[in-house]
Order: structure tokens, then C-alpha cells, then sequence
């Protein structure tokens, strides 16, 4: 049985790529488009799947892990076990743009452990692990070195639970101060670009642990 962080990062990179596959693939043969917890939260069957894929595979391996999926009931966020995000930036995949990715990641005892996100548009896979340094493919990716605000490029997002006036002042407040700030519609997305250094900082509400943990 697969018990070591590295078996668990190679595990964690097989599937991504295998759900990533599939997700690139299906993009223009979505059949079904729901919504979860208000009109703006979406959620399709290829997101499903994605993640049906994602755990099975991660349970073949690892049968007595804990698994959170954000397409899944669940009870809470337990301290040691695997997040997923099957699709992150489901609005931008619906509407046939490019940033969306898949988020696999492995938390211990509340800790991040091993993170791997796939961009299967772009066919980047960005990994991880806890002392390791970051990954893009097999070259080693670094933070951005700027100090300088108005030099930096920001990046933000609003989520379905927008709250309006609170969140566009804290906006109003950034702009002027920065180079720039952008919206790309993709946690995942995000956090693969703050970890290469295009972009400088990125900030967001409501973020959920598959969201972030990668």
C-alpha cells in the first residue's frame, strides 16, 4: 500500500492529468449546468465526473483517506485527508474560456502536505511538496521579488456570495495604489501564477479549503 508523501504526489499527479484529460475534453459537451447554493453557483455533470475520477483513483491507492470534494455532501473539513476541486473555474469552462484547472490536495493534521494543480487548456501541471519548492511540469518556479506596490500586478476574484458594496470598496481602495488588478475567474489559477511570479499578490473572500490548500 502507498504510503509515503511521494507516492502520495505521484498519485496526486497521475490523476489530475487523468481528470484534467477528461475536463479538456468535454469542455463543449457539457449536458447538464445546476446550481448549488444560488443561481450564480454552478455546478455541471462534467464536474462530476471530474471528480467521481479524482477519488476513485485517490481511493484505489489510499483506501483508509478521508476525501472532500467540493461537488460532495460533507459533515466538515477534517484535519488530515484529501481536498479536490474537480473543476475550479467552472463559470469561465461553461462559457468555453481557458482558465480553469483541477486542484488535488493532500492536508495533514490541518498542514498542506502535497498540492498539484493541473491547467489542462495550457497543459501545465504545477506541484508541490511540504520543503520542496514548487513545481511548473519539472522546473522549479519561484514567488515574485517585487517590494514596490505600485510596481505590483494584483490579482482578485468575487465569488457567488459577492457581498457588494463592502467587497467593490475594498477594489476602489487597491486601485490607483497597484500597477494593475485583475480578475481571471480561477483560484487554482491564481495561486499557479503567484507561484510563478507573473503575478505579485492575489487576494479573495470566501474561499472554501479545495480552493486554497493545493
Amino acid at each position: 500500500m502507498l504510503r509515503d508523501p511521494d507516492d502520495r504526489l505521484k498519485i496526486a499527479k497521475k490523476v489530475a492529468l487523468l481528470a484534467g484529460d477528461f475536463v479538456k475534453e468535454s469542455q463543449f459537451k457539457v449536458k447538464n449546468i445546476d446550481h448549488k447554493a444560488n443561481i450564480f453557483d454552478l455546478v455541471t455533470n462534467v464536474d462530476k465526473k471530474s471528480q467521481e475520477i479524482i477519488i476513485t483513483k485517490l481511493h484505489e491507492a489510499f483506501p483508509n483517506d478521508e476525501f472532500v470534494g467540493e461537488e460532495q455532501e460533507h459533515a466538515g473539513f477534517p484535519e488530515t485527508g484529501w481536498y479536490i476541486d474537480p473543476i475550479d473555474g467552472t463559470v469561465n469552462f461553461i462559457h468555453g474560456l481557458q482558465i480553469f484547472g483541477i486542484s488535488v490536495a493532500y492536508v495533514e493534521n490541518g498542514e498542506p502536505i502535497i498540492g498539484v494543480i493541473y491547467l489542462p487548456i495550457f497543459e501545465e501541471l504545477y506541484w508541490a511538496e511540504k520543503g520542496q519548492g514548487a513545481y511548473l511540469n519539472n522546473n522549479r518556479i519561484r514567488v515574485s521579488r517585487r517590494r514596490n506596490l505600485q510596481e505590483c500586478l494584483v490579482v482578485t476574484a468575487h465569488s457567488s456570495s459577492f457581498e457588494g458594496t463592502k467587497e467593490l470598496d475594498k477594489l476602489k481602495n487597491l486601485i490607483g495604489k497597484v500597477r494593475r488588478v485583475r480578475m481571471f475567474g480561477s483560484a487554482c489559477y491564481h495561486a499557479c501564477m503567484l507561484a510563478r511570479g507573473s503575478i505579485d499578490a492575489f487576494w479573495s473572500h470566501h474561499l472554501k479549503p479545495w480552493d486554497v490548500a493545493a
